[in-house]
C-alpha cells in the first residue's frame, strides 16, 4: 500500500512537470504574440496580437525559460519519488511549489 501512494504521488509531479515544461516549449521560440497565445488560450488570439515592446518579449521568454526548467526539475524528482526517495519528494515540492508560487503568482 505504501508503494502505491509512492507511485501516485511520483505521477502526479510527472504529470506536472510535462505539463510546465511542454508550457515552456510552447512560449519560448514563438514571438511575443504567439506566446501570449499559447498562456491565454480561452483568449481570441486575434485580440492578442500587438507591436509589442522587445521588454515584454524578453519577461515572457524568462517565464517560459522557468517554467520549463522547474518542470524539467519535477520531472527528475518523480523518478526518484516513484523509489521512495524523500529527498526528491522535498525538493519536488520546494522548487515546484515554491518555487512556482514565487516566480509565478507574487512576481
Amino acid at each position: 500500500m505504501r508503494k502505491l501512494i509512492w507511485i501516485g504521488i511520483g505521477v502526479l509531479w510527472l504529470i506536472w512537470g510535462l505539463v510546465h515544461m511542454l508550457a515552456g516549449v510552447l512560449i519560448v521560440p514563438a514571438d511575443t504574440s504567439g506566446g501570449f497565445q499559447a498562456i491565454a488560450d480561452a483568449v481570441e488570439p486575434a485580440l492578442l496580437v500587438h507591436d509589442y515592446h522587445p521588454a515584454v518579449g524578453g519577461v515572457l521568454d524568462q517565464h517560459g525559460f522557468n517554467l520549463f526548467w522547474i518542470g524539467g526539475v519535477t520531472v527528475i524528482c518523480s523518478i526518484l519519488i516513484i523509489r521512495s526517495n524523500w529527498t526528491a519528494l522535498w525538493l519536488a515540492a520546494l522548487v515546484g511549489g515554491y518555487g512556482g508560487y514565487w516566480l509565478f503568482h507574487l512576481c
